[in-house]
């Protein structure tokens, strides 16, 4: 049985990543210390109830000591503050740099990042030089700003995981029913990358079982590439769909 030695602290937890990682933690029986911002929700009480200790946390002033205190592990994921009109991304940026500060410095041995498939090739992407993507620029730069920070941390042990375009979110794409179509500005033939949130969760749980393993992986994850006029199809290689 694992000790309480082993303990992983998930941020996001009531949300998809953190909660699909906890949930395969759990079912491994690895102990969970679960960082969510209110204990008595809905999404973190279903987490609790699946035995993982509940710590309330808002990690833009900070992680508290009695969030990273005997943890092993972290598992990390970052969403920017949004309104209609514009995205915090320093707040993003700020959430991650404290966490990875505090578990520096409270001898976390593992740090495992959560970020976003192409983060890190994103300036090779055609027409990047010449602005077509700036829009994405501060999304891109804060993600890659991200993983540098977990990299020269000096933890024993990390990983960076690139998950691409969830399969849960089409349903959004398709408010109307599969016979209404989908609401996208992407051409027909454009092919996108996905995966479900389920494989994050369990590729993740399995990164933190196994440190040395996937010591320095940075892997981008697709599972299937689709084209929106044709039905899906397997990515021919991890980290891109051509």
């Amino acid at each position: 049985m694992p000790s309480s030695s082993d303990i992983v602290l998930v941020t996001g937890a009531t949300g998809q990543q953190g909660g699909a990682t906890a949930r395969a933690l759990l079912a491994a029986e690895v102990p969970v210390r679960a960082l969510v911002r209110d204990p008595w929700s809905q999404p973190a009480q279903a987490i609790g109830a699946l035995g993982a200790e509940l710590v309330r946390a808002d990690l833009r002033p900070g992680l508290p000591r009695s969030g990273g205190r005997g943890v092993r592990a972290v598992f990390s994921v970052q969403m920017p503050p949004m309104t209609e009109t514009s995205v915090d991304f320093a707040s993003e940026l700020a959430q991650a740099t404290n966490l990875v500060a505090a578990a520096k410095a409270g001898g976390v041995q593992q740090f495992v990042q959560s970020s976003t498939s192409g983060v890190g090739e994103h300036t090779q992407a055609a027409g990047w030089a010449e602005g077509r993507w700036a829009a994405m620029a501060d999304y891109f730069h804060t993600k890659q700003a991200i993983i540098e920070a977990v990299r020269s941390a000096g933890f024993a042990r990390w990983t960076v995981i690139k998950p691409a375009f969830f399969m849960e979110n089409l349903p959004l794409l398709a408010p109307k029913g599969p016979r209404g179509g989908l609401l996208t500005v992407l051409k027909p033939d454009t092919e996108l990358a996905l995966v479900a949130v389920r494989d994050i969760g369990t590729a993740a749980a399995h990164a933190l079982q196994n440190p040395d393993r996937f010591h320095q992986g940075n892997w981008n994850w697709p599972v299937t590439c689709a084209r929106w006029s044709r039905s899906r199809r397997p990515c021919p290689q991890p980290g891109a769909c051509p």
